[in-house]
C-alpha cells in the first residue's frame, strides 16, 4: 500500500552576479496515508497538498520580468509533476480496487 508520493525536482539555483544556474535536485514527500483516494473529493486534498509540495520543491514564482527564472520554474514544475504522475495513478488504482473489493466482500 502507498503511504506517500516522492516529488522530485530540479530547482534552478541562481549563483551571484552572472554565474549561470546551478540544478539542485530537491524531493518532497507527500503523505497519503489518511487518504481514502477512491473517493473524487479526497483527490481534490490530494491535488492540493501535490501543489503545495510543488511550491516546496521549485520555489517561489519568480517575477514575469525574469524571464529564465520563470522558464526554469515551469520546467521545474514540470518535471516534478513527471515525477509523480505515475505514482498517483498507482495509488488511485490501488485504493479502488481495495475498494471495489471490500464492497464485494460485504
Amino acid at each position: 500500500m502507498f503511504n506517500r508520493i516522492t516529488i522530485v525536482a530540479a530547482a534552478a539555483v541562481l549563483g551571484v552576479m552572472s554565474a549561470p544556474a546551478l540544478a539542485t535536485q530537491r524531493s518532497v514527500e507527500v503523505s497519503i496515508a489518511d487518504l481514502n483516494l477512491s473517493g473524487e473529493a479526497v483527490r481534490a486534498t490530494l491535488e492540493t497538498r501535490l501543489a503545495r509540495a510543488l511550491r516546496k520543491a521549485c520555489g517561489a514564482r519568480p517575477s514575469a520580468r525574469d524571464l529564465s527564472g520563470v522558464s526554469g520554474y515551469r520546467t521545474c514544475q514540470e518535471r516534478a509533476r513527471e515525477s509523480y504522475r505515475d505514482q498517483v495513478r498507482v495509488a488511485v488504482d490501488i485504493a479502488v480496487k481495495a475498494n471495489r473489493v471490500a464492497v464485494l466482500t460485504k
